[in-house]
């Protein structure tokens, strides 16, 4: 149990006793992590908790200001606001306007209440708050957290009371933290209470335990439905339902959509400090096959790839990811990033060998612009990959599971996954982060219900972006087992034929093309 002492106008002080209901809650409150997430089943308590914590830094701190926010008005007005109230002494409260989102607290500090579904981009670029509690993440879109994230800890009037900062002295023997500006430091944070979703949802690629780009410093809790917070009757229906539903929402469990299509094991993941990138990347250049894989995107995103089969397993160690460039843009930034690495294979979008406009006369297709000597950049010579979407999909699920026959490239452990991904990071920004971000994204598109239980197709979803995940399915469709390239040969004399002396009389090759001494193809 918690006693907050309060200071009220209308008597000396009062007393406020928060009793936690389990250790999740307890652990949760005490957190001091800037970036919390309570996660979990319904009826876990994770609410009363959040809004108790927001509650004890405004009572605490004079002049504080917290957003609390859910995805609609209609639910954080009748759930989450009354929450709030259960918390708060009416005796603390000096005014409260439901139209107007506000509640004053009488030693200065402030709630602001937003609903999120109608919240534009450029009205919460001006907040400054202090902390934020968004309840039911999962409802709101990752670009609302990404923006309110920014403006946390942006205000900067909050006080800090003479008794926190005596105490502070006496346990520690140092006085109060001081913000750049000389002035008290009040703590600040970004909690956010969650339902279970997939493990392609925003919440879990950041905060859950096992994803494998989750931020390192952000504070994780789980907890199931708490029994004896909810009425037994309650608790029966639920253990009633099906198998998946009480996973997620009775166990609290993530990713147990069977949407998904790729599951991705920790282990697949190498994080690298930049000493060690830069030793790991010499001895893969010298040692290991080298590849590139590309998706070209008028208006949507260019993502290339590169890769290395190194001592029996595929590493992506490098990722190109740039929208709104132009062609002689990506050949300058791809083989300025390929330095003098040499490649065996070059794998491309097999879209980009159409011939779908016109050029001098003759017909042209992107992959020409990348060749072209019309555009002053070095060229890069690719190659189209095979596009068979589902026997590559099974591949790469084949690739991500751990084997006997794979052993991690760095440690030896075994067994191990036949995919790695070298992680991007502030000290190695070359690393992989779209790429393996959009590969657990792709999921399977839902055709319906049938009893309460969601059904999908093996079509895989057309509104999840794909563009760094393509240029996985192009690679690794060109490595399955048993695949074997056929090249025909161009009949002499033929339209073909003759098409393909012109292009190739127009385009400036590489000299170990010229004196025909490498197969491999260098930028």
């Amino acid at each position: 149990m918690l006693t907050l002492n309060l200071a009220a106008p209308s008597r000396s002080s009062m007393d406020l006793n928060l009793e936690f209901q389990t250790a999740e809650q307890e652990e949760f409150f005490y957190s001091k992590a800037r970036n919390n997430c309570f996660s979990g089943g319904f009826g876990n308590g994770k609410s009363w908790v959040g809004c108790a914590r927001q509650f004890m830094m405004l009572a605490s701190f004079p002049g504080y200001v917290s957003l609390i926010g859910r995805e609609l008005y209609s639910d954080l007005r009748d759930t989450t606001m009354k929450t709030f109230f259960k918390i708060c002494p009416e005796d603390f409260i000096l005014g409260h306007n439901v139209n107007a989102g506000l509640t004053l607290l009488k030693n200065g500090s402030r709630v602001l209440w937003k609903h999120l579904d109608q919240f534009n981009e450029q009205s919460m670029r001006g907040l400054e708050i202090n902390s934020a509690l968004l309840d039911q993440a999962e409802e709101i879109n990752e670009s609302v957290f990404l923006i309110l994230d920014s403006r946390v800890g942006r205000w900067d009037q909050a006080l800090v009371p003479e008794v926190l900062k005596d105490a502070h002295k006496a346990k520690t023997g140092n006085p109060w933290p001081l913000t750049p500006l000389n002035k008290p430091k009040v703590p600040n944070f970004f909690d956010i209470l969650v339902n279970p979703d997939t493990s392609y949802h925003w919440v879990y690629k950041k905060f859950h335990p096992k994803s494998p780009i989750r931020e390192p410093k952000y504070f994780w809790v789980h907890s199931k439905t708490v029994d004896k917070l909810n009425d037994p009757a309650t608790i029966a229906q639920m253990l009633k339902r099906d198998p998946e539903w009480i996973a997620k929402y009775y166990s609290g469990e993530w990713g147990t959509s069977s949407a998904q299509i790729h599951f991705m094991d920790p282990m697949s993941m190498i994080d690298l400090n930049h000493d060690e990138a830069k030793e790991f990347l010499r001895e893969i250049r010298n040692k290991a096959t080298l590849y590139r894989a590309f998706d070209h995107g008028e208006v949507s995103p260019s993502c290339c790839l590169w890769v290395a089969f190194y001592k029996g397993v595929y590493i992506f160690y490098r990722e190109y990811y740039a929208p709104n460039l132009v062609i002689s843009d990506h050949r300058r930034n791809i083989s300025d990033l390929s330095e003098n690495e040499q490649y065996s294979g070059n794998y491309a979008d097999p879209s980009m060998f159409k011939k779908n406009s016109q050029k001098d006369g003759a017909f042209w297709t992107t992959a020409d612009e990348y060749l072209t000597s019309d555009i002053k950049q070095p060229p890069i010579y690719w190659e189209p990959a095979e596009n068979n979407e589902f026997a590559t999909r099974n591949r790469i699920s084949e690739l991500l599971s751990k084997g006997e026959e794979f052993r991690h490239p760095i440690t030896g452990a075994c067994p191990s996954p036949g995919i790695f991904f070298i992680k991007r990071s502030s000290e190695h920004n070359l690393g992989c982060s779209n790429a393996v971000e959009q590969l657990l994204a792709q999921r399977r598109e839902k055709l319906g219900e049938d009893q309460g239980k969601t059904v999908f197709s093996d079509d895989r979803a057309k509104d999840v972006t794909d563009h760094a995940y393509d240029p996985i399915r192009y690679f690794v469709a060109m490595h399955a087992k048993g695949y074997v390239t056929v090249k025909k040969n161009v009949p002499p004399r033929s339209f073909k034929a003759f098409e393909k002396y012109d292009m190739l009389r127009r385009v400036v090759r590489p000299l170990s093309q010229r004196n025909g001494s490498s197969k491999s193809w260098t930028n």
